[in-house]
């Protein structure tokens, strides 16, 4: 008798679990994808590039005016771009030329880059009321041995900040 029930009680529990493994796959087939990935940007394998905050003295042009370099900072920095705080609204598609002065450097890198995106930092405030942009810099023209000075740089940082290295100094 004891062994009927719990062939009735193991049944009921197998159809339960029957049951709603039907209604899962039900509602799985009601969803509709909104979109499929196929691509990522950045990288060489499919990876975005490390990015590192960081506070580095740069100094820029306009690509039409190239003598006259003004002094700003990084907010962060990557090998496939940079992000600056200008004090003047530089519309997007315009070349720069950069200087990125690292503090161990003699050399400062040089690049030229694109405005890919700015926006105006309501985050800076400035007692004479100057307007402040960050703008999204991509690369589009640096020497070899520039990206490799700026590639060590960034993954020097990169790693005394992830806890494998000590910051000294």
């Amino acid at each position: 008798m004891i062994l009927r029930i719990q062939l009735v009680l193991i049944i009921d529990l197998f159809l339960i679990l029957l049951l709603l493994l039907i209604e899962d796959r039900r509602s799985n087939k009601a969803r509709v994808t909104a979109g499929k990935l196929t691509e990522m940007w950045g990288g060489d394998k499919g990876s975005r590039p490390v990015r590192i905050t960081a506070d580095i003295p740069v100094k820029y042009s306009l690509s039409h005016n190239p003598d006259t370099l003004k002094a700003t900072k990084a907010k962060n920095i990557s090998t496939g771009g940079i992000c600056l705080i200008l004090n003047e609204k530089i519309p997007q598609g315009t070349l720069l030329h950069l200087e990125i002065e690292f503090k161990d450097s003699y050399e400062p890198v040089l690049a030229e880059a694109t405005v890919v995106w700015l926006r105006e930092d309501a985050n800076i405030v400035d007692p004479s009321s100057i307007r402040y942009f960050t703008n999204g810099l991509e690369f589009v023209k640096i020497s070899d041995k520039d990206k490799q000075r700026l590639t060590g740089f960034i993954n020097g940082i990169h790693w005394i900040r992830n806890g494998r290295g000590k910051i000294e100094g």
